[in-house]
């Protein structure tokens, strides 16, 4: 693990706050009854890249953190693990073989704690075809068919239905498969595949999702639970649990994560914009650094299926756990995304915050002074729920026209136990067309991931 996240007195207190923050302000459904029936380990991206020339993987710490989460894994004694695609960058047979190495270090013969089989569901993500590299090893290394579009294995008596990437246009052919191999409707199953089921987790703008296809074909299926990465968004996003017709899952990356700038035409103020527009070069903030490494466990009960997300760098809870009640009930589903948004409390500033702005002048991503405002306040974490964004709004007392901007929270990723959690914020916004008035209202609000803002700190100058 790297040596600046190792856990230390400072990090006991703090983990002891998270539980605090998140075991009292995020209050979510009873917990389970009864015998546990399935631990399932739960990762998606982790990206091994190789370079040819070193013979040796491009980034060592890839594989240290994999292992790390393996280990987490096998401490636990999960009954298997899921990786929801992409397991290499480029679809080499090295980065193949060092994925496979990996496992069998933790799971020789995929056997964990006291012999106990743990099952490898490793399903292909779109990196993992670049290349035909997979077709002669996937069976050997993995134990799946290499050349299977979907294909099935039960686990502890539940069905995991897996789905290997389909290009663009290639439908998987779920629908059939399901026709010929009907679920048992009294449990749950799961569906795994790389891209996110279209129109479920995050919203309509999700970037990546497929074509819709899986979305159609669960949709008869209420006891249906998919599990999908490929957007690299975090798991600390509310909308990282979808409820529908079915249950669907965003698994997260193990390796990086991704800004959500496809929900915003021009992103944020602290990212780039979804088409990587020229206007980027106007933005006064560098693109934060998104390198959390998250993942999950699924504990499965009779009446209930509970999610655990890590951060398995800070090593620790990273939200409340998600509790899915069983069997599924669209009508009272309460991770149905309006359901949710009608209840959320939106995040707040602490008691007395304070907002100080100075004019100045500062160089643009593309080097060019321009005239700005430098901000700074205090993160809205540790409230009644995660702060996402600062919605910041500058207007002249004059009139006309104002600037408004979105930053993203700084922390809204990050584990209880990161670097830039609960840290004063600091950005910078260029003034634009205000740059001459005499008076300028700064107003600064948190804005929660269904869009719930939070009262504002506000100062002129």
């Amino acid at each position: 693990m790297r040596a600046d996240v190792l856990l230390d007195r400072r990090g006991f207190a703090l983990g002891l706050g998270a539980s605090l923050f998140f075991g009292a302000a995020h209050a979510g459904p009873a917990m389970p009854r009864g015998e546990r029936r399935l631990r399932l380990g739960v990762l998606s991206d982790i990206h091994f890249g190789w370079d040819e020339k070193a013979g040796r993987l491009l980034e060592a710490y890839d594989e240290r953190i994999f292992l790390h989460a393996l280990e987490h894994f096998r401490q636990i004694e999960v009954d298997g693990v899921v990786v929801a695609g992409d397991l290499t960058n480029n679809g080499i047979r090295p980065e193949f073989d060092a994925v496979a190495a990996a496992w069998r270090k933790v799971f020789p013969s995929n056997r964990g704690a006291g012999g106990k089989e743990v099952v490898p569901l490793f399903i292909r993500g779109n990196h993992d075809i670049r290349t035909r590299s997979f077709v002669h090893c996937w069976e050997k290394l993995f134990g799946s068919p290499a050349d299977a579009r979907v294909w099935q294995r039960d686990i502890g008596g539940y069905r995991f239905v897996c789905i290997n990437w389909a290009p663009p246009g290639v439908r998987t052919g779920l629908k059939e498969f399901q026709s010929g191999n009907p679920p048992d409707g009294s449990r749950p199953f799961f569906v795994v595949q790389h891209p996110h089921p279209k129109s479920t987790v995050f919203g309509e703008w999700a970037w990546g999702h497929d074509d819709g296809e899986t979305t159609e074909a669960l949709a008869a299926y209420p006891n249906a639970f998919a599990i999908s990465g490929h957007s690299h968004y975090p798991l600390t996003d509310d909308r990282t649990l979808w409820q529908g017709a079915f249950t669907s899952y965003n698994a997260g990356s193990l390796r990086y994560h991704a800004h959500q700038i496809d929900e915003f035409e021009t992103g944020f103020e602290n990212s780039v914009s979804a088409p990587r527009r020229k206007e980027d070069d106007e933005k006064m903030m560098p693109r934060l650094s998104c390198r959390e490494h998250q993942g999950s466990v699924f504990d499965v009960y009779d009446d209930s299926i509970v999610i655990s997300r890590r951060d398995f760098a800070y090593d620790g809870p990273i939200g409340e756990d998600l509790v899915v009640p069983l069997p599924h009930d669209p009508a009272a589903a309460p991770y149905a995304f309006e359901r949710r948004r009608s209840r959320v409390v939106p995040p707040e500033f602490p008691a007395g915050a304070k907002l100080v702005a100075e004019r100045t002048v500062a160089k643009n991503r593309a080097g060019v002074e321009k005239p700005a405002v430098r901000l700074a306040f205090p993160s809205a974490v540790g409230n009644a729920s995660r702060v996402y964004l600062y919605a910041v709004t500058l207007s002249a007392k004059a009139g006309g026209p104002g600037v408004f901007r979105r930053i993203m929270a700084p922390d809204s990723m990050q584990s209880p136990k990161g670097r830039r959690f609960g840290k004063t914020v600091k950005c910078a916004v260029a003034l634009a067309d205000l740059a001459s008035a005499d008076e300028v209202s700064v107003e600064v609000a948190p804005v929660g991931f269904y869009g719930t803002a939070g009262r504002p700190v506000a100062c002129k100058i």
